[in-house]
Formats: C-alpha cells, sequence, structure tokens
C-alpha cells in the first residue's frame, strides 16, 4: 500500500520542464531560416505571465497593441509569432534580437539567453552580464525557480479533509479526545469535483501544507496546465493566477486591474470575462505571507469591477463570495497560517498537501538526473540514510539533497549524505555546496537582512534594503548567480529562492546574536517580535532549535569563527520548556512543529525531561512525521507501551502508559525501518502491539534487526494476525534467539503452519531467550509440528504459558506433547488445548502425562469430542495424582452423566485437593449427573470456589439442590448459565479483573450466535462494547467481533472438524443463507439470468456464503438477487479509467425499508499496502445514470450499505494515478477431463467473484471437465500483473503465463491448458509471479483426485453402473442437512446398524454429530446397506435428494 499519487502523469514536466525540453528539441533540430521564426519558437518558450511581461517591457508600449479591426485575441490563443512579426516589423531583424535579449534579461531570463546560439544573435555583441565571473566562484547548482526545480517536479500526495489540522496542527491528542475528521487521498483533477459523499462541488479549495510541501508549485502548474488544456478546460473558461506576495506591493486596485495582470493579451475585455463568473478560476498564491487581516477586511457588497479597492479587501470580498460568488477559488497557504483567514472563507474543501510519496521521491530523482546511472546511484545512497530518505518527502529537500550529490558525483567524490535532520542539510547546502562564508562579515549582515525582513513582515526587498544592510551590487549578483536570491523586474526587487531560506537565515540570525532574545521572557514575545503565528508555527523555530543543537553550534563557530554564546542557547530552551509546559497544563495538543523542532535540537535528555506523551495517539501521514513522532517516543522514558493502528478486531483500551499510532502512509521499507528504530535505543518501552496490521518480509526483517540489537528491552510482542508465513518465521526466529528481554510472544492468527511452527520451537529450545507466555492460536498447526513443541518444552524452563488453540493437533500430536509434559524440567503452568482435535484416546495420553507434572494450574480442553470416557480418564488420572490443577475449562465436550462420578470422586477424594475454577457449559450432564456432581461438592475436602453449568435442561428439583449448595457452601460460587451468551460473557469479564494479576481468562467460543465470536483476554477490552453489541440479539444493525477469518488467498483454513465449521454446518451448506431459525434455501427462478428468490421468515442476520451476500432485515421480507455484468454499464463511468470493478453486480429487489443493511462482496486485499478505505464506492445503475454512494463502512471481503436503496449495485474502487497493483483476493479453479488415460488441465487465476466462477463452472462443465477443489492462493496477487504455470514434472503448458484481470461473467476468461498425458503419479503445479518469481499458489494433484468419464453420470437408485454410490458421492451434504435423523435412524436399526452402532449414534448431542458418526460407519456397508439409506432418505427428505441428483 504503494499509495496513490495525486498528480497525473502531466505533472511530470512544469512549465520550466516544458522550455527545457522545447529548448533541447530546438538545439536537435534544424534551426529556421527566418529570424521571425528564430524569434516565436523562443518567445514560444515562455509561460504566459511572462510572454505578457515580455511586451509591457519592450521599448516602444505601442508594439502589443491590437491593429485597428483585428479581433481581441483570447489568452489561451496568444500567437508568439504574432508577437515575433510585430517586433520584427519595428525594428528589423538584428535590432529585433537585440531588444529580445535586452528583455529577456531585463526580465531575469539568463538561461534563455545563454540558450540562442551567437550564429543566431547575428552578431548583436550582447553577452550575458556575469559571464566573466563563472571561474571566480564555481558554482554546481542551478537554479531553484528558473528551470531546475519546475523542471523536476513530480507527482504530490493530495489529501481532501472534512476539516484542516488546523493552526494547532494536532498530530497527538489525549485517548479520549476523538475526531470526526473524514479524509482521502484524490488526484488534482478532482479538487473541484463532486465531493463522494455529498455529491457536492467546492468552489473553494484551500491547498495547505507545511513550509516546502509543494503548494505553490503545485499552483502553477494547476495554471500551465489549464493554458495547455490538459485541465479543468469543461469547467473554467479563464484561470487567473496571483502570487499574493506581488499583489502586496500594490496598496489599492480594482477588479479589472486584478484580472489585467494576468491577461496575456493587449486589452482584456473584462465585461465579457466576468459575464459568466462561474466560468472563473482565481488562484491566490501564498495568500498567507503578507500581513492581511482578512478576517475584517472585505466589501460587504457587490462593487463594481472598475472600483478601486485595498487589495486585502479586494481579496476578503471574493473570499467570502460577496464578490463574484459564482467563481472558483484554488488558495495556497501554510497549515500554521490556516487560522488567518478560516473565518473569511466559505463552504471550503480542505486538501492538504502531503508531498512526495516513496516511488515519487524515486521518480524524482530519475528525473533530476538524466544519466539513469547517476539517479540510481544517487537514490541508493540516499535509502541507506532512512532519515533523510523520509524528509524527502519534501520536494525542497529532495531538491537540496539532489543539488548535493550532483555536486559530489562532479568533483569524482564518494557519495555521502550523513544529514539526519533539516537544519544540517541546509548548513551543508549554503555552507559546503555554494560556500556562502566567503563572504566574510556581509555574511552577518545576509542574516540580518533576512531577520529584518521577516520582523516587518517583508519577502521582496528593494536594492536600497540590500544596500543599508551592506550587500554591494557583487555581493548581490552573486547570490543571485548562486540561486539564493531572485530578481523581480515587476518591482525591480529581490527576493529569496524559498521562504524557507529566508526563514534558515533568520533563525541563524537569531542564533548569531540577537540581543533582544535575551531580554524576551516568554515564547509570545519572542513569536511577536519575528511576526510568527504561534509559538511553533514557523520553520524558523524549527531552524533555530537545529542551529542550537550541539552539532548546529559546532558548525556555525566552524562557519563565523567565533564562540556562540551560551547564555543565548540555554534561555531558548528555558522559553520552550515553560512553553511545552504550559502546553500540557492546559491539555493541548502537541503541534507538529513543536514535534518537529524537539527532532531537530536532537538532544534526548531535553526531551524526556520536557515531555510527557503517555495517554496519545498519534495519525502519522508522511514518512517525515512518522520520523519525528518515533524520535520523541523512543526517548521519552513513561511510554511502556506501543500499539499501531488503532482499530480492528484485536484492540484493547488504551493504557496510561501507552501511546497510539496510526498511519495514512504506506508501509514500505523505510517506513518500518523508522519505527523499528523505536527499540533500539535504551528506554522504558516494554510492549509493542502490532496486531491487524500486514507485516511484509522487509518488515519482519526490520523487526529482527531491531530485537538482536543490545539495547532492545521489549518484554511483550503482539503479532497477531499479521499475515506472518513460514517463511517469514524462519527470519523471526533468528531475531528472537538472540533477544534476551522478551518474555511474551503472540503469533496468533498467522498461517505459519508446520514448518514455520518448527523454526521457532527449534531456534527457541537452543537459545537463552525468556520468553515466558506463547500465543499460537489458530497457526494452521498439525501434529507435524508437535516433536518439536515438546522439546522445546522440556528444554526451555522459562516458558510458563502456551495457547494453542484452534489448532489441528489431534490425538498424535497430544501424544508426542505429552511425552514431555510431565518432565521435571517441563515448567508449563497454563495450557490452552481449545478446539485441537482431540478425543478420548489423546484425552487419555494427557491425563498419563498430567498425572506427574507438578507445575500446570491452568487447562484449557473446551470444544474437544472428549467424551466421557476421555473425562474419565483424565479425572481418575488427577484424582489420585499430586498435580497442582487450579483452573480446569471442559466447555462443550460431548459430556454427560457418565463422567459425572468419576468428576465428583476427584473434586472430593484428591489427597492434595487444587482445583479452584471448573467450567462445564454446553455439556448435557442431566439432572443425574448434577445431583452426583452436587454430592461430590458439598464434601468438606472439595476445594472448588467457581462452577459454572448450564441449567436450560435441569428439573426445578435440580435446580433448588444448587440454589441450597450456594447457602451451605457460600465460598462456592456456582454460575448457573441459561444456554445464552451472556453468562459466558460475565464469566469471561470475572477472570479478566484478577486483582493485581496477569490477564489469564480462557477462550471461549460462542456457538449459538450466526457467526462464532472468539472470546480472549488479549483480544478483549476497547473491543468489549463490539462484543456486547454482537451478543445483543436486539440489536438488527451490528458491527460482529469475529473471528479473525483470513480473506481467500490468505491462507484461510478449512477445518471441518472445527466448532466454527460445525456450527456453519448446522446452520446449513454453503448453498444457504445461515439464518436464526436456521438454514433459509434459496429459490432458482432462473438458472439462465442467475436469478433467485429467498424468503427470509423472522428479522435478523443472513450471510450467504456461497456468493459473499448477507442482508440484515427488520422483518419477514422476500428478496429477489439477480447477479448481473458490468460490461452494458462501465461505458457510462466517467472517467473509465479512473475506477475498477471490485466485486459482482447485483439486482436486488426487496420492499423498501425491510432490509437494513447489505453486505456487498468484494475481492479487495484490505490487508494488502497502500489501500485507503475511502477508495470505495457503491455504483447503483439508475436509469438517469450512475450515482455513487460511500459505503457506511468496509470490511475485508465487504461493503457495507445500511437502509440502502436497491437497483443494479456493486463495489467500485477507485483508481488514483500511478498507484502500485491493486492487491485482490483471488481463487484458483482447476478442471480436468480424463479420457483414455490421457488428462488435460484447465488453470484459471481470478478474482475471487462468485458470479465469474459459477460462469466459468458452466462453461467447463459443458465440455464434460471436472473441477478439482484445491486451496486459494496463499498471498495477495495483483491486478495487471502476469503470472508463470508450471509443474513438477514434463507437462505441455499453453499459454505458460495468464495474466490476472476482470472479465465480466459470459465473457472469454483466460486460462492455461496443460497436457499431462498418462497420469500415473502425483503432480504439483505451481503459479510464480513473473517479474519477482515468487510463488504465489502450489497445488497437490493426485491419480485419486481425477474422474473418469463415466463418473459424471449421476449415480441413481437405477441399473445404470456408476462408480460411486448416491451416498459416496453426496455424504457431505448429507451430513450438514438431514434434519429427520431419528427417524433415518429407525429405518437402518436392525438390518443396517447393529444394537450398539444404533445406541452410539443416538448418543450424540446434535443432527450433525450423529451423521457424522452414522457415516463412519459406510466404509463397512455394501451396496445392498447404502441402497437402503438411500431409500430412506428419498422416503424421508425427497426434496433434498431431488436436488442432490440435479448436481
Amino acid at each position: 500500500m504503494n499509495v496513490p499519487k495525486a498528480l497525473p502523469a502531466w505533472t511530470k514536466k512544469s512549465s520550466g520542464a516544458d522550455r527545457a525540453h522545447a529548448s533541447d528539441k530546438l538545439k536537435g533540430t534544424e534551426m529556421a531560416n527566418s529570424v521571425q521564426q528564430q524569434l516565436a519558437q523562443n518567445l514560444q518558450l515562455l509561460m504566459k505571465e511572462q510572454l505578457k511581461l515580455f511586451q509591457q517591457l519592450l521599448p516602444d508600449q505601442n508594439l502589443h497593441k491590437q491593429p485597428p479591426g483585428v479581433p481581441t485575441t483570447q489568452p489561451e490563443k496568444v500567437d508568439s509569432m504574432e508577437v515575433a512579426s510585430r517586433l520584427v516589423a519595428q525594428y528589423g531583424e538584428q535590432q529585433a534580437w537585440d531588444v529580445a535579449l535586452q528583455t529577456w534579461k531585463l526580465m531575469g531570463l539568463s538561461d534563455l539567453c545563454a540558450r540562442v546560439p551567437k550564429e543566431e544573435a547575428l552578431e548583436s555583441g550582447i553577452t550575458e552580464k556575469y559571464s566573466k565571473e563563472s571561474g571566480e566562484m564555481p558554482c554546481h547548482t542551478q537554479s531553484w525557480k528558473n528551470e531546475d526545480f519546475q523542471q523536476k517536479f513530480t507527482q504530490l500526495l493530495l489529501l481532501h479533509r472534512s476539516k484542516p489540522r488546523g493552526y494547532d496542527f494536532p498530530l497527538w491528542m489525549r485517548k479520549h479526545e476523538g475526531t470526526d475528521d473524514q479524509k482521502h487521498l484524490i488526484e488534482v483533477g478532482d479538487l473541484f469535483g463532486p465531493d463522494p459523499g455529498t455529491q457536492e462541488e467546492a468552489l473553494t479549495v484551500v491547498l495547505h501544507g507545511v513550509a516546502g510541501i509543494g503548494k505553490s508549485t503545485l499552483a502553477r502548474q494547476v495554471s500551465r496546465a489549464w493554458e495547455e488544456g490538459r485541465l479543468y478546460r469543461d469547467r473554467f473558461q479563464h484561470v487567473f493566477y496571483f502570487n499574493c506576495r506581488d499583489l502586496a506591493q500594490s496598496k489599492t486596485m480594482s477588479l479589472a486591474e486584478l484580472i489585467s495582470k494576468d491577461w496575456a493579451g493587449p486589452v482584456a475585455p473584462i465585461g465579457q470575462i466576468l459575464s459568466q463568473p462561474e466560468q472563473l478560476l482565481f488562484i491566490l498564491d501564498n495568500l498567507d505571507e503578507p500581513k492581511w487581516d482578512l478576517k475584517q477586511h472585505s466589501s460587504e457588497f457587490c462593487l463594481h469591477w472598475s472600483q478601486q479597492q485595498q487589495v486585502h479587501t479586494l481579496l476578503g470580498s471574493l473570499l467570502k463570495k460577496t464578490l463574484l460568488p459564482g467563481a472558483s477559488l484554488l488558495i495556497t497557504a501554510r497549515i500554521t497560517a490556516l487560522g488567518k483567514f478560516i473565518p473569511s472563507l466559505k463552504q471550503p474543501r480542505w486538501v492538504e498537501v502531503l508531498g512526495f510519496s516513496e516511488s515519487a521521491r524515486r521518480d524524482y530523482f530519475y528525473t533530476y538526473f538524466t544519466d539513469e546511472s547517476q539517479a540510481v546511484r544517487a537514490f541508493n545512497s540516499v535509502e541507506s540514510n532512512p532519515a533523510l530518505l523520509s524528509m524527502c518527502v519534501m520536494p525542497l529537500v529532495s531538491w537540496l539533497v539532489c543539488t548535493c550529490l550532483k555536486q559530489q558525483m562532479d568533483q569524482g567524490q564518494e557519495l555521502s549524505l550523513t544529514c539526519q535532520t533539516t537544519t544540517a542539510l541546509c548548513l551543508h547546502y549554503f555552507f559546503h555546496i555554494l560556500q556562502v562564508q566567503s563572504f566574510g562579515t556581509k555574511l552577518w549582515d545576509f542574516c540580518s537582512l533576512a531577520a529584518k525582513g521577516t520582523q516587518q513582515g517583508k519577502t521582496l526587498f528593494s536594492p536600497e534594503d540590500l544596500r543599508e544592510n551592506g550587500l554591494d551590487e557583487d555581493i548581490t549578483c552573486t547570490l543571485l548567480k548562486m540561486g539564493v536570491l531572485q530578481k523581480h523586474p515587476t518591482f525591480l526587487s529581490y527576493s529569496f529562492m524559498h521562504l524557507c531560506f529566508q526563514e534558515f537565515f533568520t533563525a541563524m540570525s537569531c542564533a548569531l546574536g540577537d540581543k533582544k532574545l535575551i531580554s524576551i521572557r516568554s515564547m509570545k514575545e519572542f513569536i511577536g517580535e519575528y511576526g510568527m503565528v504561534g509559538v511553533f508555527g514557523e520553520p524558523i523555530t524549527c531552524f533555530l532549535f537545529g542551529l542550537l543543537s550541539e552539532q548546529g553550534m559546532r558548525e556555525m563557530e566552524s562557519i563565523f569563527k567565533c564562540q556562540l554564546s551560551q547564555e543565548r542557547h540555554h534561555k531558548l530552551l528555558q522559553l520552550a520548556e515553560k512553553e511545552v509546559k504550559l502546553t500540557q497544563q492546559n491539555l493541548q495538543p502537541y503541534c507538529w512543529h513543536l514535534l518537529h523542532s524537539f527532532y531537530e535540537f536532537q538532544n534526548a535528555s531535553f526531551l524526556t525531561a520536557i515531555s510527557d506523551f503517555c495517554g496519545m495517539r498519534i495519525c502519522v501521514q508522511t514518512d517525515l512525521e512518522l520520523l519525528v513522532s518515533a524520535f520523541c517516543i523512543k526517548h521519552n522514558r513513561l511510554v511502556k507501551r506501543l500499539q499501531l493502528n488503532e482499530g480492528g478486531p484485536h484492540r484493547q483500551a488504551q493504557r496510561p502508559s501507552g501511546v497510539i499510532v496510526s498511519s495514512l502512509s504506506p508501509f514500505t521499507d523505510a517506513w518500518w525501518q523508522i519505527f523499528f528504530s523505536i527499540l533500539k535505543v535504551p528506554g522504558s518501552l516494554n510492549e509493542m502491539d502490532l496486531r491487524g496490521t500486514f507485516l511484509s518480509c522487509s518488515a519482519v526483517q526490520s523487526l529482527c534487526e531491531a530485537l538482536k540489537y543490545p539495547l532492545c528491552h521489549l518484554e511483550t510482542l503482539r503479532l497477531a494476525n499479521c499475515g506472518l508465513t513460514a517463511e517469514s518465521c524462519q527470519e523471526l526466529a533468528c531475531g528472537l534467539s538472540a533477544n534476551r528481554s522478551l518474555t511474551e510472544l503472540d503469533l496468533s492468527f498467522n498461517k505459519i503452519l508446520d514448518t514455520g511452527a518448527q523454526h521457532i520451537f527449534q531456534r527457541l529450545r537452543v537459545s537463552t531467550a525468556k520468553l515466558q507466555h506463547l500465543l499460537l492460536i489458530r497457526c494452521g498447526l498439525t501434529s507435524g509440528c508437535c516433536q518439536d513443541l515438546a522439546s522445546m518444552l522440556s528444554d526451555s524452563p522459562s516458558l510458563t504459558e502456551l495457547d494453542l488453540q484452534q489448532n489441528d493437533l489431534g490425538d498424535l500430536g497430544m501424544k508426542q506433547l505429552c511425552k514431555k509434559l510431565g518432565q521435571r524440567t517441563c515448567h508449563l503452568r497454563l495450557l490452552r488445548l481449545a478446539d485441537c482435535g482431540l478425543t478420548a484416546k489423546g484425552c487419555q495420553d494427557l491425563a498419563c502425562g498430567l498425572s506427574t507434572n507438578r507445575n500446570l494450574t491452568e487447562l484449557d480442553l473446551s470444544f474437544n469430542e472428549l467424551l466421557d470416557i476421555g473425562a474419565q480418564h483424565l479425572f481418575r488420572k488427577l484424582r489420585v495424582s499430586t498435580c497442582k490443577l487450579q483452573r480446569l475449562l471442559l466447555i462443550r465436550c460431548g459430556l454427560t452423566s457418565g463422567c459425572c462420578q468419576d468428576l465428583a470422586s476427584m473434586l472430593s477424594d484428591s489427597p492434595s485437593p487444587s482445583l479452584t475454577e471448573l467450567d462445564l457449559r454446553k455439556n448435557n450432564l442431566g439432572d443425574l449427573g448434577m445431583r452426583l456432581l452436587c454430592k461430590g461438592l458439598g464434601q468438606p475436602t472439595c476445594q472448588l470456589r467457581l462452577l459454572r453449568v448450564d441449567v436450560t435442561q435441569l428439573s426445578n428439583k435440580v435446580k433448588k439442590m444448587l440454589r441450597d449448595l450456594k447457602q451451605n457452601k457460600p465460598q462456592v460460587e456456582v454460575d448457573l448459565q441459561t444456554g445464552t451468551t451472556g453468562g459466558i460473557q460475565r464469566g469471561w469479564r470475572q477472570r479478566q479483573t484478577k486483582a493485581g494479576g496477569r490477564q489469564k481468562p480462557t477462550g471461549v467460543l460462542d456457538l449459538d450466535q450466526p457467526k462464532s465470536v472468539l472470546y480472549h483476554s488479549q483480544y478483549t477490552g476497547a473491543a468489549s462494547s463490539e462484543i456486547s453489541r454482537s451478543m445483543n440479539p436486539s440489536v438488527s444493525r451490528r458491527k460482529r467481533l469475529s473471528l479473525p477469518k483470513e480473506a481467500p488467498g490468505k491462507g484461510q483454513m478449512d477445518d471441518d472438524t472445527s466448532p466454527l465449521k460445525r456450527h456453519r454446518s448446522e446452520s446449513g451448506s454453503e448453498d444457504d443463507f445461515w439464518g436464526p431459525a436456521g438454514p433459509v434455501t434459496p429459490e432458482v427462478v432462473d438458472r439462465g439470468r442467475s436469478l433467485y428468490r429467498v424468503c427470509f421468515p423472522v428479522a435478523g442476520s443472513y450471510p450467504w456464503p456461497n456468493t459473499g451476500l448477507h442482508f440484515v432485515v427488520r422483518r419477514p421480507v422476500t428478496i429477489e438477487i439477480e447477479f448481473c455484468a458490468w460490461k452494458e454499464f462501465m461505458s457510462r463511468i466517467v472517467p473509465q479509467h479512473s475506477w475498477m470493478v471490485a466485486g459482482p453486480l447485483l439486482d436486488i429487489k426487496a420492499e423498501p425499508g425491510a432490509v437494513a443493511a447489505v453486505y456487498l462482496p468484494h475481492f479487495i486485499d484490505l490487508q494488502g499496502e497502500n489501500m485507503d478505505m475511502s477508495w470505495f464506492q457503491v455504483a447503483h445503475m439508475k436509469e438517469e445514470g450512475i450515482v455513487l454512494e460511500k459505503p457506511s463502512r468496509v470490511e475485508p471481503h465487504y461493503a457495507v450499505l445500511e437502509n440502502p436503496s436497491f437497483s443494479p449495485i456493486g463495489v467500485l474502487l477507485r483508481i488514483i494515478h500511478a498507484v502500485l497493483p491493486i492487491p485482490i483476493t483471488s481463487n484458483v479453479l482447476l478442471y480436468h477431463h480424463l479420457q483414455h488415460g490421457e488428462v488435460i488441465f484447465h488453470l484459471y487465476l481470478i478474482p475471487n467473484d462468485c458470479s465469474i466462477r459459477k460462469a466459468i463452472d458452466d462453461e467447463e462443465n459443458t465440455f464434460q471437465f471436472v473441477r478439482i477443489h484445491k486451496p486459494p492462493p496463499m498471498t495477495p496477487v495483483y491486478m495487471g500483473s502476469r503470472y508463470t504455470v508450471s509443474g513438477s514434472q514434463e507437462m505441455e503448458v499453453i499459454p505458460q503465463e495468464l495474466e490476472l484481470c476482470y472479465r465480466n461473467p459470459g465473457e472469454a476468461q483466460l486460462f492455461s491448458e496443460l497436457h499431462v498425458g498418462h497420469f500415473r503419479s502425483s503432480i504439483r503445479l505451481y503459479l510464480r509471479h513473473k517479474e519477482e518469481g515468487t510463488l504465489v499458489w502450489e497445488a497437490l494433484v493426485k491419480p485419486g483426485d481425477l474422474r473418469p468419464e463415466t463418473s459424471l453420470v449421476p449415480a441413481h437408485h437405477t441399473d445404470v453402473p456408476a462408480q460411486l454410490h448416491f451416498v459416496d458421492q453426496h455424504w457431505k451434504q448429507l451430513i450438514t442437512r438431514v434434519t429427520s435423523v431419528e427417524s433415518v435412524l429407525d429405518r437402518l436399526h436392525g438390518q443396517v446398524l447393529s444394537d450398539e452402532q444404533y445406541q452410539e449414534v443416538q448418543a450424540k448431542p446434535t443432527n450433525i454429530h450423529k451423521m457424522r458418526t452414522l457415516f463412519n460407519f459406510r466404509n463397512s456397508w455394501d451396496k445392498a446397506c447404502k441402497d437402503q439409506l438411500y431409500q430412506a432418505l428419498e422416503d424421508i427428505h425427497p426434496h433434498l435428494i431431488k436436488e442432490l441428483q440435479k448436481k
């Protein structure tokens, strides 16, 4: 999440770039014979305002007037040939050249003069004034304004905000503060377009940002792009650009005069221009620079365009829309100065300029250096300095860096730029590149000039100003040549090439010896003295802190050959400390420039002494903000916990000692290097929480480098649901083994598989790491890793807690684990094995291991099919052992009254009773079991303090017995549950609030909700309100907190034995809607049109797993759903190339108001880099056109609309120019055709769109190809990327590569055909990224996966021979969908099932378990037995059988 770029391709060459390109072209072609043509070609290189100024400065002012009878030329049609023609006609060829050269020189266009060959100048004798000085002071830099920066300016990121960050620029907020600021990235072409939310167009757009971020350059590019017909031509007839710095030189002005200032033609037709104000755009650049009070001065009346007004009054009237209310305004201003004119603006659109993305920074270097090898060297050099690369987000800094590196290249030096701050970079540029220290004492005068200008609010300096400060003409010329100053021919004045340069030298003047600073008593006096907006509101303060740092002081003393006053240094720090403490007392948020000032000062002890960031959260928008924030965090000794990206399914409430960081910028390699640098300094940070944040390979590498660092003191690292793989675990294991401080590691919900876990276990086994708590919930582990796990347990005495919930370890894995569990070297105290596929056999091995264990105090075996026999093994061993077990959880383990006698004996007869908490919920103990249990609980030797059971099916007599037990033994708390989830949640919270201890609640999986919810101590807290809402049946539109379901293609694990899968099966098949009252089967109205009808019987939530569609309805309702194609609608989307289909198009019809919310499926991978939720829109296909609606929220796989209206609708993704390929979730569809031993495969790579999948299925079935179901890609794939298809053995693949693209259902889809020949042994198939070579998909195809042609004939109960019986073909569907199980069993009893088998099936608690147990016997059935089962099913469930036969 590379991040989109806000400027389209046309901005890569700005006005200056166009001139340079045109000039190069001019040199490389044959010159025209006519002097007039040559002159016209050079005039074409000028911008519109320059051409107008050229005409005004000509000696004969009548020259630029139109001849009589010639109509007025529109500004966009001004012809340079016409100007050249009149010039030659007036002066003749040779004199015309002389006049042109003199005028260009007067305008300061020395570059244009230098490009004119001598032979073209007709020996005019005009030479550049300072050409002879080049040998006196070599200058290796190029002009900032005239050509270099303009030419090399690339794309900027633009962030549309609902409100500005404002005067205080708050990055940090107290934890209780919220924000309703909505933001999303936009393109420059959309600045005045409709708002995605309100669809309203803006008339006033405020481009704001920090100093040097590129605001003014962008404004000039907009003007130039309009002139050239590439931007806004369909909206604006006239665009006028004004630099407010220049406007401030005039006291009064009329609107007509204002327009004429930017009119390239002779006379501006004011009346005609103003007749259509809605077609006018006024660009007001640097509106914040002049010292105007726009809040107070504006006209309340619409004055005539010819009436003179004060300039600030005229502009104030435009801002308040009392003048030309229909005209559009584009304003640029620094973010710190917005308070000056916010009250003057009417409904502004706030667009923050964020600078360059990392890819844009790279593009800039490749544009600056015309030699590609130089660009590569330069950028690689900067990449090795993450701080410098982060600062290059500012175009001004990028230009400075490139200029410095260019000089090193020209001088044959090794590339090395070690600057860590902007102050250090400026010092290097001015004093090592330009060597302005050669001015001697004049440098003091130059600094004084800058300071006086700042104090007086002056940015333009007259020649008299320069002379008064001791700067003579030679010094001025040298400064002009260096590019430090620039000349303004219009006002015969000078200014610094960039305002930041003036502010830098102002700060230097203050640091050198400004006597006024010593007498200032507060920062308010300081900012008043220098005319600044806020305490830390200007770059002056940042530069001043940088200059007064240790490095800055050394540099200045070396430059000025003097000893700087320490008194001034301490005075400034005292003022800063006083101001910061005042800010904290008033609970005002820290501002960007305050943090930036701390960073420039680079003094950790100073930062630690005056700042307290605990309880804050920070939103990082750029790499530079991350750099500054990371510095402040890592040097603050009070910050103990750092959490990245607030929100998500696993978020806790923020603790007082923590800081939350969220990011709008993409997680690039440089981003992670800076972020993890926080761990490389000694400090108090002991916990880092990255849960829910995707970690790339480079991110894991940066993390491991930090973990290996000797100064890293991190104790807790949470990496749950971070997209880790087996490969990344190999890298992570190296970092863990070298770390000596980490005690808790959470890797849950990452598909690390056995291979990844083995890397971790093997490293930890032989390392000296101090890890105590290891969480591996749902990591795809099996028995294959248990041998290494067991070895680690016996060889790592520090490990005391292990959480393995929802891993299919099975009985074999349990057997391997228990071999080490009973050894004395195993110090495990807590073991969670919920939903690990254990049975009675595994429980027997576990009981043996526990019998010799002396350390385990908590054990969770919930959601395992232990049954009574397994529990009896456990209870009997615990009864006679000296195990110190205190908490035992057996939720939903299939227990009945059959095990309760052993349980009661364990509680009362144990020689050293220690068990204090027992959880038996979701088990059918019955009245008999509870009576036996109560008898044991009543014994004096029983130490149990908390018992949790369900009382739904108990008699009143037994319930009374339990209440009496509470009275007789008040120390025993009996938590009686009614079968709902509320009790589970309450019990959970009670365990969470253990006094003073670590949170040690067990995991509880609620299976009574339509979607399973995992509760875990470390995954609650802030999310507890979400859990409450999701568990409250009265809330119809709930925000679910569910198990972190991995996106298809991200390693989704399908475990038919898990409680989650069991619950889904109980709720219906994949083809059904899952409803609160059971499965709801949709009716197929028209299979050809993919038209379905479904009747929802009650209010509630109805997901449709097979399609990804999901409804939440308020009342019973009938809904029709048709899957459509985007093809016929995409041509109506303008501009079409800016949008990408992101999901199926659905024509939904429902009663208005009945649907509370609809979850529309999409296939965008939200865990990929550079994704922005604001890019998602829901498209409504209506008769009047396509209407875009912002979804209520965007979730993985869904865009949610609340209170929706229906028409054909689907999800679109906004494509920002130059964005990296879009990461999507995908499917690989594999089909085979087997005939006479020859095998042909068809392999498709498609987006995860059910409508495409269905269309391909239908097409392949037509040609008798059969699908082989294989897992989806393991990693994100990218739209537009190409992937190669290969196999483990020789085969013919045509074509050998596939492009991932979206094609409508019904269109020909891309696929590869694989000819294998005679298929006798297993083969592996691979998909790899073509350019990177990375493996994205792998599948093993065995001969047993193939079905011969005869198996395609349905195996009915006919005389037709079949390979598979109907029962064998459809056993999975029969297990999940047969509901009248008892009737089926009665038909089979005595004929197919023995008495023992019949009783075993009947003992199962649910229909699903009964049917699964029944089918466990089918391997012993012959065809006659299967026929009897088929006949019973056909009689009892005729509709189900007919449906399955059709399939």
